[in-house]
Parts: C-alpha cells; sequence; structure tokens
C-alpha cells in the first residue's frame, strides 16, 4: 500500500492506476503506532525507517510520506483497508480519506471493510482480486 501510494504521489506519469491494500501513508505516524513485540523489533525500525526522536529522519520521514503530498496524486487509487488493522492502524485511511475529501480528489475511491491487516477468507480474497481487475480494466 505505501509503495503503490508513494508511487502514484511522487512519479505521477509511471501508472495508469493502482490499488493500496493495507497501506501506511504517513510514516512518521506509523513509527509511533507500529507494535513493536520487543525491543528488538523498535530497534531495527530506527535502522529501517528512522528514528522519530530525531528532526533530521523527522524531516526525511515527512518526505517519504505520501500523506503529505496527496494533492500531488491524480492517477486513480483505490485504497483498500480493514477496520481491525493491528500492523497498520485504521487512523492512516482515515486521515486520507478526511484529507482527500477536503482537497476534493476524486481520483482516490476507497472500500472499507471489517477485518485485520489480511482477508478473512480465500472466497473473499478471490471476491476481492476480481474487482480488482474490473478495477484495472477501466485504465488499461
Amino acid at each position: 500500500g505505501y509503495l503503490t501510494t508513494s508511487l502514484l504521489t511522487f512519479e505521477k506519469n509511471l501508472f495508469k492506476a493502482g490499488v493500496s491494500l493495507f497501506g501506511a501513508y504517513d510514516l512518521i505516524q506509523m513509527l509511533k503506532k507500529f507494535p513493536s513485540e520487543s525491543n528488538a523489533n523498535a530497534a531495527l525500525d530506527k535502522l529501517q525507517y528512522g528514528d522519530i526522536n530525531n528532526k533530521k529522519d523527522i524531516i526525511e520521514l515527512k518526505k517519504n510520506s505520501p500523506f503529505y503530498f496527496l494533492e500531488q496524486c491524480k492517477t486513480p487509487l483505490w485504497v483498500v483497508h480493514f477496520k481491525d488493522d493491528k500492523i497498520i492502524d485504521f487512523e492512516q485511511t482515515e486521515a486520507v480519506i478526511k484529507k482527500s475529501k477536503k482537497l476534493k480528489l476524486e481520483n482516490i475511491k476507497f472500500l472499507i471493510a471489517p477485518g485485520g491487516h489480511k482477508f478473512e477468507s480465500l472466497k473473499e480474497e478471490k471476491k476481492f482480486y476480481k474487482q480488482i481487475c474490473e478495477f484495472f480494466n477501466n485504465y488499461i
């Protein structure tokens, strides 16, 4: 989800459409809420993403967070997130919904459903991938 939204925001002409599944859009907020099971995970997060207590890292995290540049995304984007996601907090998507409405970004659509950070069944997943194909057929 993060990669798709970043590419559609920062590299505007690469793709005709994209689907963001369970995405993080604000890396700062992700790191503040990311579930760390141990201090080892927290240390790995700092190495991989940066330290949210370091001003230089905050600047870089913001520069690489599509949320802060959402108005640049002109490509059709379908954002999919399940409300009970414990990996990437649903607040990430709620913030994107709110900002999209405020900016009147009609190219961004949403599918919000109950569930966690995955599909609840293979049947639901297959149904969804059929919808993805229909979505892409509209633009390709």
